[in-house]
């Protein structure tokens, strides 16, 4: 027994893709759901997502599935449009009123609008289905290798904006049979089960269905809690996630990019909307982690972790939410969105004196104690250090107002690191805007060092016009719709975003 134990207790990563870490437990380490997740604990805390890769012998226990495939209703999956250019971009879901069983699911996902490239020299082929013949939700994902992914993902990245995808989101149900005890998404061991509530997607299970590019935006989970995500059949998914250790300068690199919506929300990245590339995060210093997440496999995701991805195809997935104790101090200090009505929050000084076993008669029925936020930091928080700590409640003074960030266009309010050429030793604009605005050209002086030209002859009237997509006025100078009884007017990087036609 006491080999046993110890054995559950000294789990190791099997290995890294890339700084993330994989484990393949033993059945034994494997077991105990709760165990395992607290022994990994402090892996998961530095890289943001890890993976595990469940033992053959709990594979091999499940029951088919076929049984369960007929509870598969997509009902109004969400159309992503997405918006942006130079790697940064804005998801828009269109809510369809169409409902899909799961074939039709797949039919869809295998149009030639729909399905993703195919591996060099080959060419897309027209799938035809027999209707005589009886529908197999299964698929064989070994065309999905490492070579073919990493194709695939630079395509991702190149062609986002077009073809947009459907994506059967946030669907509550469970694939899993009841009888399946160790590591079912429907029934996990933590202490969320301690909640007299179910919130969908939170302490009860959600299924996913995919397709090539339906895509998860930056996001951390509600209330910053864990999750785990389950593959149960069809074609992987690409994971990203950030370090905790570089949360803040990716939450700043954010906040940069889009200082309109921080400024509506302080808690925007939980609007899972915005899209950044990897190869833009990471030149500005913020690690990007990456790995394939495949069928029968488990991905986790830790607090302060941001993480963000995509399909690669027609799949079906499982997610639910969970906590260890140790979340406990974080959830005490949790800010949730206030734009949205329905953002989750959940009674953590409850929660937390039901883990101890103490029940009151006057428990405080609000869903979120806000109190308890002045006792604790979160990491890497401007006033915090690395990791949760205890503080004395701070008296209340007047909170200094933000140091200006100086504009970095002339016609644009917008403060994305693009590049810029100078107009004068004073005034730069984005080479971007100087591009589309048609009174401004890019020239060369005689040592060959581009500028613009021509920015005196933008008319006066187009720097106070208020902007569609900032509501900002006088701020940048505005382009017009061409259409003469049309009053739309959008600055050069608010069109884009909103993906107007320039």
């Amino acid at each position: 027994i006491d080999s046993i134990m110890a054995a559950r207790r000294n789990i190791a990563p099997h290995h890294y893709e890339g700084n993330i870490p994989v484990f393949q437990p033993t059945l034994a380490q494997f077991e105990s759901f709760n165990d395992f997740v607290q022994n990994i604990d402090k892996y998961g805390m530095e890289s943001g997502v890890v993976k595990v890769i469940p033992p053959d012998e709990w594979k091999q226990s499940l029951p088919p599935l076929d049984d369960r495939i007929d509870s598969i209703h997509i009902n109004r999956p969400i159309e992503q449009h997405i918006h942006g250019t130079n790697g940064m971009y804005r998801q828009q879901n269109i809510e369809k009123s169409r409902n899909y069983t799961l074939e039709q699911w797949r039919r869809t996902c295998e149009t030639l609008d729909h399905q993703p490239p195919a591996k060099r020299g080959e060419k897309r082929k027209q799938i035809k289905h027999d209707a005589a013949e009886q529908f197999d939700y299964r698929f064989d994902d070994s065309v999905f290798t490492d070579e073919y992914c990493q194709d695939l993902e630079r395509t991702y990245w190149k062609s986002l904006t077009y073809n947009a995808p459907l994506y059967g989101a946030d669907m509550p149900g469970s694939l899993f049979d009841d009888s399946v005890k160790s590591w079912n998404v429907a029934h996990l061991d933590n202490i969320l089960d301690l909640m007299d509530e179910d919130l969908p997607g939170v302490n009860t299970a959600y299924l996913y269905c995919g397709m090539w590019k339906s895509t998860f935006a930056w996001h951390l989970e509600d209330m910053d809690l864990y999750s785990i995500n389950y593959i149960h059949f069809g074609a992987p998914k690409q994971w990203y996630s950030i370090p905790q250790a570089d949360h803040k300068k990716f939450y700043d690199l954010m906040k940069s990019i889009w200082p309109q919506e921080y400024k509506h929300c302080r808690e925007f990245l939980r609007h899972k909307t915005f899209l950044v590339s990897p190869s833009i995060i990471e030149s500005h210093n913020i690690r990007v982690n990456k790995i394939v997440h495949r069928a029968g496999e488990f991905m986790l995701t830790y607090p302060y972790g941001y993480h963000a991805g995509f399909n690669y195809g027609y799949n079906v997935a499982e997610s639910v939410n969970f906590a260890l104790e140790s979340w406990l101090d974080i959830g005490l200090i949790s800010q949730k969105c206030t734009c949205i009505s329905d953002s989750v929050g959940i009674n953590v000084p409850r929660l937390q004196r039901r883990v101890n076993g103490i029940e009151s008669e006057d428990e405080d029925e609000n869903s979120h104690d806000d109190g308890a936020s002045a006792l604790l930091t979160p990491p890497d928080s401007e006033e915090g250090g690395n990791s949760v700590t205890t503080a004395r409640p701070k008296k209340k003074t007047k909170t200094a107002k933000p140091t200006k960030i100086p504009n970095p266009c002339a016609l644009c309010p917008s403060h994305i690191r693009l590049e810029t050429l100078p107009v004068n030793s004073k005034v730069n604009v984005h080479r971007g805007c100087a591009q589309v605005v048609p009174e401004v050209t890019i020239s060369k002086d005689a040592g060959s060092r581009e500028f613009v030209a021509g920015f005196q002859a933008i008319p006066k009237l187009r720097f106070s016009l208020k902007c569609l997509g900032c509501h900002e006025k006088q701020t940048g100078a505005c382009l017009q719709c061409n259409d003469e009884r049309c009053n739309r007017a959008y600055h050069p990087t608010c069109a884009i975003e909103a993906g107007a036609r320039l």
